[in-house]
């Protein structure tokens, strides 16, 4: 099967509704690129090429398709339209560049490069699509949802190494977006109503081939094409939000915290829950601050029903977690991973969790509460190959944030 979807566009469309239907790692390698060509595709046709692509640049132009989440990167098909979804976790789109020039252009692809030995060229989308591409909602009546500006300062760690696609004047390059997929940081979950998507490919920043030039500047990734390439999508509805439980404390210095467990509620012994960290700007004006895409050291404290702590066993996994800044306005959130809570009833139970398993609590049934006091902003301390700080910023928030007690049960098995 080839690695790279090739087709010319046509009008066939197969509308569909699932509305019933059914952390990310990566290794610090020697950069590598992995380099495709793709052959010239048959010329596109003008009356059904027109529909939906967005404006020219350099030559390049795009199109983005609401499809559902379960298609295969090997076979994205932007002809399978999805108009309603039941829930986020359903949602992907198709994002199909045309090189419309008379030049063939290199284009950043989410694939993995050559560095990853055995995996280069499989898909990666879920993970690299967040560093190339930017998702932005707006609602039914053409209100942007919105959402913190946000800055990944060492993305030169990811784009780097993907591989690279070669388009053929007139022929298509495909993508698979699945924002639920991605960090938390970058997924923005829009929850339930009718949106249209603007989504932006940007291939490697100036900033991000700056820093790559610092120590691999025969890259060819240096030579792809960058830039900012729009398309919108045709409306499309989510039906139901998730429930989310969000425990905020009180505001200090203009940062509110709150804290989340996923699932929210009743949590099984033998599981482990998802936990989320949220700063939200509570002042008049826009803050900045800075600090690592997710926080999976995030420490946690915890109390049974009668008020009693409990302990909370930690790990520490080695690895480089990206950082990135943020600037929020009056009212903007930003959310991060913060790792996740493996709860169980004996140490035998706690021991069989699998790895990752940031922190555990042994535990007879109940009602337990947890949060989160800590400082942000001041570390971590980023510097660039001639020493200059990149984090934090001068401008930067640094405080300290404390989370609301956050409930949850737990006692039956999974």
């Amino acid at each position: 099967m080839s690695l790279l979807s090739l087709a010319s566009l046509g009008s066939a469309r197969s509308d569909r509704d699932v509305s019933r239907g059914n952390a990310a790692r990566f290794g610090l390698r020697t950069v590598g690129l992995v380099l495709f060509a793709l052959a010239a595709g048959s010329a596109v046709g003008r009356s059904a090429a027109q529909e939906g692509w967005g404006p020219i640049v350099d030559g390049l132009r795009c199109r983005v398709v609401p499809v559902e989440a379960s298609m295969s990167e090997e076979a994205i098909e932007p002809s399978a339209v999805v108009r309603k979804f039941r829930r986020f976790d359903q949602v992907a789109f198709v994002v199909e560049v045309e090189n419309a020039s008379d030049s063939p252009v290199m284009l950043l692809d989410t694939r993995y490069g050559d560095s990853f030995g055995e995996a280069s060229g499989d898909p990666n989308s879920d993970w690299s699509g967040q560093y190339l591409f930017e998702i932005r909602y707006r609602d039914a009546a053409g209100k942007t949802i919105a959402i913190p500006e946000t800055t990944v300062i060492d993305a030169n760690m990811v784009l780097g190494s993907t591989a690279i696609a070669t388009v053929e004047p007139r022929a298509t390059h495909r993508f698979l977006l699945r924002p639920e997929k991605w960090l938390s940081s970058l997924s923005r979950d829009p929850g339930a109503g009718t949106f249209t998507a603007e989504v932006i490919y940007r291939g490697m920043p100036e900033r991000v081939k700056t820093r790559l030039r610092e120590y691999r500047d025969d890259s060819a990734g240096l030579n792809a094409w960058s830039g900012e390439l729009i398309g919108t999508s045709e409306p499309f509805e989510i039906e139901m939000a998730d429930e989310r439980r969000i425990a905020w404390g009180p505001a200090d210095d203009g940062i509110e915290a709150g804290l989340e467990i996923v699932p929210s509620r009743d949590i099984p012994f033998g599981s482990k829950s998802k936990l989320r960290l949220h700063l939200k700007n509570v002042s008049d004006g826009p803050l900045n601050l800075s600090g690592h895409l997710w926080q999976s050291e995030l420490p946690i404290e915890a109390i049974d029903a009668e008020g009693k702590s409990v302990d909370v066993s930690t790990a520490w996994y080695s690895g480089w977690t990206l950082s990135a800044g943020y600037m929020l306005q009056p009212g903007e959130v930003a959310t991060f991973d913060a790792g996740n809570l493996g709860l169980a009833a004996d140490a035998t139970q706690a021991e069989a969790f699998e790895h990752v398993t940031n922190r555990k609590m042994i535990v007879p049934p109940g009602k337990y509460r947890i949060r989160s006091m800590t400082s942000f902003g001041a570390s971590p301390i980023l510097q660039d190959g001639e020493g200059n700080v990149l984090i934090p910023r001068e401008g930067d928030w640094q405080g300290k944030i404390e989370t609301g007690w956050l409930e949850f049960e737990t006692g039956h098995p999974q």
